[in-house]
């Protein structure tokens, strides 16, 4: 079976119910030789001090994703690391795959990794896909656009509409409007009543999650650091050395804003 296994990685802002990369594994193997696996980095957590109910959202979310794909009979590889580079190499240690797919990072740094140094780091083959999550990586309508070009937001907005048929009707913006800008700009009407925040009462996962994050220290709690007078929250710098980590895309050390 050792020809038939492959690595699915899927990030925790991909959470897609049908991701590219379980698509594309599954066109090419069995069910029973594919392994999702999904990290948990603790340096990605620390890397500036996010709030503590980020992390809460995308950790729950995370652990609920990797749920769900069980009870559709996926096998997923559930890893708590130090980096993303360490948690996939103790999954492949583990699974032993021949391959890994994965879909490209929305975030510049972590796409440049995965296309430029993960394969050689985990010693497999490594097919990166294009990103679907976002329209301008179907369709440009700016291709060749030239340096000292002005491009304006409204028409890259229309074209982007037009393009894909959104809310478009015979290549007219339903409504006959293209947004309601100038409404959005008006103070809300004196006496007006917006609806109740909606709240949902956190499950066991979630509840899990809470005491992790608590106990780590994570999340930009004072211990990391320091604000200055009249910032309104704003991180003035970093006061824990243990702030200064290993970036996980180059090797090189970063301070932590």
């Amino acid at each position: 079976m050792g020809d038939r296994r492959v690595s699915v990685w899927i990030l925790g802002d991909q959470l897609l119910a049908q991701h590219p990369a379980l698509v594309a594994a599954e066109q090419d193997h069995p069910r029973d030789g594919i392994r999702v696996v999904l990290v948990e980095s603790r340096a990605r957590s620390r890397r500036l001090p996010y709030q503590r109910k980020k992390l809460v959202l995308l950790f729950s979310a995370m652990r609920h994703y990797a749920a769900e794909l069980r009870e559709r009979g996926y096998r997923v590889d559930y890893v708590q690391a130090s980096t993303f580079l360490s948690g996939m190499q103790q999954h492949v240690a583990t699974w032993r795959p021949n391959r890994l797919v994965t879909m490209e990072a929305s975030e510049w740094r972590g796409r440049r990794f995965q296309q430029t140094r993960l394969s050689d780091a985990l010693g497999i083959p490594t097919t990166v896909l294009a990103n679907t999550q976002f329209l301008v990586g179907r369709f440009d309508p700016y291709p060749d656009i030239e340096a000292d070009k002005r491009v304006v937001m409204e028409h890259f907005y229309r074209r982007m509409r037009r393009h894909f048929e959104i809310l478009i009707d015979d290549g007219k913006p339903i409504g006959d409007r293209w947004n309601y800008d100038a409404e959005n700009r008006k103070p809300l009407p004196k006496g007006a009543q917006p609806p109740a925040v909606p709240t949902f009462e956190p499950d066991a996962v979630t509840r899990e999650v809470m005491s992790e994050v608590a106990a780590s220290g994570d999340g930009g709690s004072p211990a990391h650091v320091q604000l200055g007078p009249g910032t309104s929250g704003t991180i003035v710098r970093v006061t824990d050395p243990d702030q200064v980590i290993a970036d996980e895309g180059t090797g090189n050390r970063v301070e932590v804003p």
